[in-house]
């Protein structure tokens, strides 16, 4: 770029004159006025020419350099300088005793747990972020971006619990509860604590009786006591047991629920569609409890089954079974048509022995006799406990 586009084409001189007595007047012995250079706007100063024409006797100042240059000393020698100069270990120490009492002070009963190695790798994750940016802080646990010294060093949203404010109250009724023996027939099935509170974990559906408020999971006999329950905390809830398989949330909801269950005692465990998948019908099996509920189509692969119109032209009361081997256990699939289709899986029963009962029909304006499959009439049977408890429960509702 040329300057004078900058500055104009017309270069200012301001020259001062030295007065007269003054020390500048005087010039050094050891260099003479004809070796300064000019450094006017017209002068020809060349540095090449200037360099050849240079006095190799002249002697030429370098600056002084740091000899002992952390360039050159290894990352671990120069962190255990740092600690010696700066005390870190003192300084970390310091942190977390002040941390741990502030975490005392505001929560006598929950009190925060804090080691210096914990601290440490906190600094560091935070170092670390401060040098490789990404967009967002979850990206550094992101699997595909493949950050380990961050995401194993630290977990994200470690131990968070959205309910640890009711968490002794929630546990020491189940404790007293688990030790209720059960009966051979079970349900898990969800139920709606209405509420008017504004929380976070408050739930909206618009097709139940009760449209919103706290959702709960909860394992039930026949007479509607509940065995076990839980509370629905949103994603981190979905938490998968050791040495059992991830069959996703609706049906690791049952998988943890069905753990107080005794293995290999022929107990009939019983839920809905919502909960239900092939995978789940097979664990439990080889686990020693017999499963049965209704079941979304989608969810069973390569069944083929008849749609609800061709089960409707048969007539009420018209039904189909299917059976198939699905890792070593039978799996039977039964659809069945009353006023809709109704579709029932189950490892232990299928549609026999069919059942005949006497329901009303508006289109003959009579009683008509309609067969029944056994798992449905089974599922109707034992599957109202916790409607049963929601029910009973309503006679004494407390509205919060």
């Amino acid at each position: 770029m040329d300057t004078r586009m900058f500055y104009g084409s017309r270069t200012a001189t301001n020259v001062r004159d030295i007065p007269d007595g003054s020390e500048d007047e005087i010039m050094s012995d050891d260099v003479s006025q004809e070796d300064y250079v000019n450094l006017s706007p017209d002068s020809d100063y060349n540095p090449d020419t200037d360099k050849e024409n240079e006095d190799p006797s002249t002697p030429q100042i370098i600056p002084e350099t740091d000899s002992d240059s952390d360039d050159d000393i290894p990352l671990t020698e120069l962190v255990s300088k740092w600690n010696r100069n700066l005390n870190l270990k003192e300084m970390l120490s310091d942190i977390v005793y002040q941390s741990m009492l502030y975490s005392t002070e505001k929560r006598p009963k929950i009190s925060m747990v804090l080691t210096e190695e914990e601290l440490e790798q906190f600094i560091g994750t935070c170092l670390y972020i401060s040098i490789v940016q990404l967009p967002s802080t979850r990206s550094y646990w992101n699997l595909n971006l493949n950050h380990r010294l961050v995401s194993e060093v630290m977990s994200c949203n470690s131990g968070h619990d959205k309910l640890y404010k009711i968490r002794l109250l929630l546990d020491k009724p189940q404790e007293r509860l688990l030790k209720v023996p059960k009966k051979e027939y079970l349900a898990i099935d969800e139920q709606i604590i209405p509420t008017k509170a504004h929380s976070s974990l408050k739930q909206y559906n618009p097709n139940k009786t009760r449209k919103g408020g706290y959702k709960a999971f909860v394992l039930s006999g026949v007479s509607g006591f509940s065995y076990d329950y839980e509370i629905y905390a949103g994603s981190e809830s979905n938490v998968v047991l050791d040495g059992n398989p991830d069959l996703g949330v609706s049906s690791n909801t049952v998988v943890r629920l069905a753990q107080t269950i005794p293995r290999h005692f022929r107990y009939k465990l019983f839920f809905d569609n919502w909960f239900n998948s092939i995978q789940l019908q097979v664990y439990l099996t080889k686990v020693g409890i017999f499963p049965l509920g209704t079941v979304r189509i989608n969810r069973v692969p390569n069944c083929n089954m008849p749609k609800e119109s061709e089960l409707k032209r048969q007539g009420r009361g018209a039904m189909i079974e299917k059976v198939a081997k699905f890792d070593g256990t039978c799996v039977f699939l039964v659809s069945w048509f009353n006023n809709k289709i109704v579709n029932m899986m189950s490892t232990y029963i299928g549609t026999s022995p069919k059942i005949e009962v006497n329901r009303y029909s508006r289109k003959d304006n009579s009683y008509i006799t309609v067969k029944y499959p056994q798992s449905v009439a089974i599922c109707n049977k034992y599957m109202g406990g916790v409607d049963l408890l929601d029910s009973m429960l309503g006679y004494y509702r407390i509205i919060f």
